[in-house]
């Protein structure tokens, strides 16, 4: 929350709720000394505001981050009946006056007419002559042709400001306001063609947008700019660097555009790819295994060893005498398997090349698997874990994997190298006609440590 102060003893504070800090000094600019302009920027900070400062009224906007007003003038009504809240946006829509009604709010205005915002402030009159028919009186008369003027992206702001000055003055006329310019910030001006530039690069967003909020913006950071300059903030070695690798970003951006932006690979091409480079693409030999594992522990003696192996050979002895093998071993493998991750897919492993199950299985389960034909069930097999039971479901021999399975992968190493090329090609051409020299003494001479990797969040300690 922002006082903005007033050379007066305020008659009326206004809270005024609105996400743009240059609104609300120019109320406090149109309104003088008759009112304490307490600005809040945002609807989630509304309450706490109020509660500090007691406003008069409050001039609520609707399009704000962090909620709209409609949710602001709900909460403060539902702690302070009495408060006054006068909505004063943009919208000119019949919904969002409906919606304001239904909150509570004492009126709508537009911004581009805050006399009737003034006038709805004023107390009743007492009887008497009827005011004149030519406007109300003090700055109301000027204020509406200000605001209006305010809501136009053109020359019309300066010339509405230099009317409002002319009638603060002592009746010397101002020159005449450049028709190019829009505002001034100091000696910065803002012109049209940076209006119209900022407009056209805004409107690839998908959020509605105000030529005022734009014009407040470019006001913004052409303000921040300018202290910037006076607190010599520029001059600061980072702020140089930061500055030198903005500039750099942006000459390589828009010089090199065509050279850093690699073409997408053809159809063609990717297929002349594929064809050169086939065997690239040849899938290993495979085998389709299912697996019973009985555990036994390390320090097992030879007795006990002797006895697990006996009960895998019982289970062999089953799956043989059943009627069907294969259906035989994946009911023992769901229900006596020590195997985990094949136990409730009744034993089976699935495709591997011979690496794959090498790193899934004991070397002697895999010799074992490879010379045993397709559809056999093995001996009790001895391993590190325990005994195994193995049936080879199936066996694939080498084969060239189709195009299109491969053409994802083929499609990210061609542009993987085609980018790597430009950006080859990029520095060449940024380096040519520069006399570049190093010193790899000097650089050898420093300590340059590579720091830690940080912990992932999850490993920090409180």
């Amino acid at each position: 929350m922002q006082r903005i102060p007033t050379n007066a003893a305020p008659r009326k504070t206004i809270l005024v709720v609105d996400d743009s800090p240059l609104w609300a000094s120019l109320v406090q600019a149109v309104l003088g000394s008759d009112c304490q302009i307490i600005q809040c920027l945002s609807g989630a900070a509304a309450v706490p505001a109020y509660a500090q400062c007691l406003p008069d009224w409050v001039w609520m906007d609707i399009s704000m981050p962090g909620g709209t007003g409609f949710a602001a003038a709900r909460a403060l009504l539902a702690m302070w009946p009495e408060a006054r809240i006068l909505f004063v946006t943009q919208h000119d829509e019949n919904e969002f006056r409906r919606e304001a009604a239904s909150v509570g709010a004492v009126g709508y205005v537009l911004k581009d007419n805050l006399a009737a915002a003034v006038e709805l402030m004023r107390p009743a009159p007492a009887p008497g002559p009827k005011p004149n028919a030519a406007g109300p009186a003090g700055p109301a008369g000027w204020l509406t042709t200000l605001m209006r003027s305010f809501f136009q992206p053109t020359a019309a702001l300066a010339t509405a400001l230099g009317l409002a000055l002319l009638t603060a003055s002592c009746g010397k006329r101002p020159p005449a306001p450049d028709p190019e310019i829009v505002a001034r910030v100091g000696d910065t001006a803002i012109t049209r063609a940076q209006v119209l530039r900022a407009w056209e690069r805004r409107q690839r967003g998908t959020a509605p947008l105000a030529p005022t909020t734009m014009l407040a913006d470019l006001v913004d950071e052409a303000a921040g700019y300018a202290q910037a300059q006076r607190s010599g903030f520029l001059d600061k070695p980072e702020t140089q660097i930061a500055l030198r690798q903005w500039v750099t970003s942006r000459y390589r951006e828009e010089t090199y555009r065509d050279l850093a932006a690699a073409p997408e690979p053809s159809e063609r091409e990717l297929r002349e790819a594929y064809a050169e480079h086939t065997n690239s693409f040849v899938r290993p030999p495979a085998l389709n295994l299912a697996v019973i594992l009985h555990e036994v522990p390390r320090t097992a003696t030879a007795e006990k060893r002797a006895e697990a192996r006996e009960i895998v050979a019982g289970w062999r002895a089953d799956i043989l005498a059943a009627t069907n093998a294969s259906r035989a071993f994946g009911q023992a493998a769901s229900a006596d398997s020590d195997d985990s991750a094949t136990r409730y897919r009744r034993g089976e492993i699935g495709w591997l090349s011979h690496a794959e199950l090498g790193a899934r299985l004991a070397p002697e389960v895999v010799a074992a698997a490879a010379t045993q034909e397709s559809g056999a069930l093995s001996e009790p097999l001895a391993g590190p874990k325990g005994f195994y039971l193995v049936q080879v479901l199936g066996r694939r021999g080498a084969e060239v994997r189709p195009f299109a399975e491969v053409e994802p992968t083929l499609r990210h190493q061609l542009r993987e190298a085609r980018r790597l090329t430009s950006e080859t090609q990029l520095r060449v051409a940024l380096r040519t006609g520069l006399d570049i020299r190093t010193n790899l003494d000097v650089l050898s001479a420093l300590t340059l440590t590579n720091r830690p990797a940080p912990l992932p969040a999850t490993m920090r300690k409180g």
